[in-house]
């Protein structure tokens, strides 16, 4: 009697379509990130969802600062994909690897709260003007390196899961 668990096929399948992933982006290990490169996704009639997830954990597994903006799922959605992709967010959220803007969520703190510091959503607020500069601004501190200190990441990543929300 075989004594595989049931689950092993699907694990060799998802890894070998990841490897099958990586060879066509050309990011196999040792993880060949060039940085200053652009990775645009763009999905039409199939939902490529999946590649956002994918690259969150290929980053972190990288050991690559990621400001995520989410502005679709919520962050516990993302970490229980990460955990089954072999990586914690909110390990990476608390070391500082990762800076996670839930779009759900402070939508609604800009919209129903009044608030004195500006916000990197507070366009929201200002209907009309299409001025993302305070987003601007939150995403460039957040990748910004330590000036006192070597920073223990590789390169800054900046990851959006539907920019056509904005």
């Amino acid at each position: 009697m075989c004594s595989v668990p049931h689950w092993r096929p699907k694990m060799v399948a998802e890894q070998a379509l990841e490897e099958i992933l990586l060879s066509v982006l050309n990011l196999l290990p040792p993880w060949n990130i060039l940085q200053g490169t652009l990775t645009l996704l763009c999905d039409a009639k199939t939902d490529g969802s999946f590649l956002v997830h994918h690259f969150l954990s290929f980053y972190l597994k990288a050991n690559c600062k990621v400001c995520f903006v989410a502005l679709v799922q919520s962050f516990s959605h993302y970490n229980i994909v990460g955990q089954k992709l072999g990586v914690s967010l909110t390990a990476a959220r608390d070391r500082g690897q990762l800076v996670f803007l839930e779009g759900l969520k402070s939508s609604v703190e800009v919209l129903f709260h009044s608030q004195d510091e500006p916000h990197p959503l507070q366009f929201l607020r200002e209907a009309g003007t299409g001025n993302l500069q305070s987003l601007y601004t939150f995403i460039q501190d957040t990748l910004k390196p330590a000036d006192s200190e070597e920073s223990p990441w590789k390169y800054p990543v900046l990851l959006v899961d539907n920019l056509s929300v904005l």
